[in-house]
């Protein structure tokens, strides 16, 4: 794997809690202005840190660590 550790991929997927809810936030935001690609653009880049959100509603998302 590029001479990466596993201990380096954990690292690098970590995400602090303040930049997913500021994220989810601008995601929410965006699907209210009907910016849908811009909110598929917010879950995809969470996605990529592995973090999977759970819309509830309009206004409510949840979030796992994967």
């Amino acid at each position: 794997m590029l001479g990466l550790r596993k201990e380096d991929l954990v690292i690098e997927s970590k995400i602090k809690e303040e930049e997913i809810l500021l994220l989810i936030n601008e995601r929410l935001e965006a699907k209210k202005c009907r910016n849908y690609e811009k909110a598929d653009d917010i879950r995809n880049q969470l996605k990529e840190k592995g973090i999977e959100l759970i819309d509830q509603s309009n206004e409510i998302t949840k979030w796992i660590r994967v």
